[in-house]
C-alpha cells in the first residue's frame, strides 16, 4: 500500500506542517505524575487496539486472497511471499505436519501410479 501514489491524490501535503511529536512531549511534561500515568496507560490500550484492527484486516485479507485462484498463483510466483508463507509453516509444528502429511500421500499417489504403468 505504501507504494500506491493514488492513495495521496487530493491531498496536499506540502501545505501543513504537523508539529505533533514537540506538541505532544510538551503535553506529557505538563501532566502530574498520576496524570501521565494515566495517558501512557492510554496511549498502550490505543496501541493494542490499533494492533489489532491491524491483524483483524490482515486476516481478511489473507483469507480473501486464499480463495482466489489467480491470488494464489501471483503469491507462487511470488519468491517473497513463498518465503514468508515457507517460513510460518516452518515454525509451526502443527502446519509443518500436514504439509508433510499431504507430501507423503501425493508422493504415494504418484509411486502408486507408476507401479501400475509397469505392470
Amino acid at each position: 500500500m505504501t507504494d500506491d501514489d493514488t492513495l495521496l491524490e487530493g491531498i496536499d501535503t506540502d501545505t501543513v506542517v504537523v508539529d505533533c511529536p514537540r506538541l505532544y512531549d510538551e503535553y506529557l511534561s505538563g501532566l502530574d505524575a498520576d496524570d501521565l500515568e494515566n495517558e501512557l496507560d492510554a496511549e498502550e490500550i490505543r496501541a493494542d487496539y490499533c494492533d489489532e484492527v491491524l491483524e483483524i484486516m490482515c486476516e481478511g485479507i489473507g483469507q480473501e486472497a486464499l480463495e482466489n485462484k489467480k491470488m494464489i498463483k501471483a503469491l507462487m510466483d511470488d519468491p517473497e511471499a513463498c518465503r514468508i508463507i515457507g517460513e510460518y509453516i516452518f515454525y509451526d509444528d502443527a502446519l509443518y505436519g500436514l504439509l508433510n502429511e499431504i507430501v507423503q500421500k501425493k508422493k504415494a499417489k504418484k509411486d502408486k501410479k507408476k507401479s501400475k504403468k509397469k505392470d
